[in-house]
């Protein structure tokens, strides 16, 4: 059985011995549904920071993308590592500006609309 994080796929004849050497090993399903639940939660935090305006969770999501991508690089998955490389930028250009004051919630203009703002909403 191949290790999960060099695993050459030249030994093999065709693709349903590699499918089941990888459904036989137990702790690589382990370590994918742990980076997919990590995943789902860092996420759920950067929305969460980005939607209050807190620095520390934009941050922390940015991190774990970070921390994604080198496992999609230790595992080669080369598009999912370029796309994680692509989703941690963003996460710490806007980590910069809350800290540094540029965005905060008085300067940031959130758009209202007639259906969805309480304040204009007729009973």
């Amino acid at each position: 059985m191949a290790p999960i994080l060099a695993m050459d796929i030249s030994d093999y004849d065709d693709d349903f011995e590699v499918l089941s050497d990888m459904n036989d090993t137990s702790s690589w399903m382990v370590v994918v549904i742990i980076q997919l639940s990590s995943g789902m939660l860092f996420a759920s935090l950067g929305i969460i920071g980005a939607a209050k305006f807190t620095p520390c969770l934009v941050l922390s999501c940015g991190i774990w993308y970070c921390i994604d991508l080198l496992i999609s690089s230790l595992t080669r998955v080369w598009p999912a590592a370029l796309m994680k490389g692509f989703f941690a930028y963003p996460h710490f250009a806007l980590f910069m500006a809350l800290k540094g004051g540029k965005i905060t919630r008085e300067n940031y203009l959130v758009e209202r609309h007639c259906c969805c703002d309480s304040k204009n909403q007729r009973e």
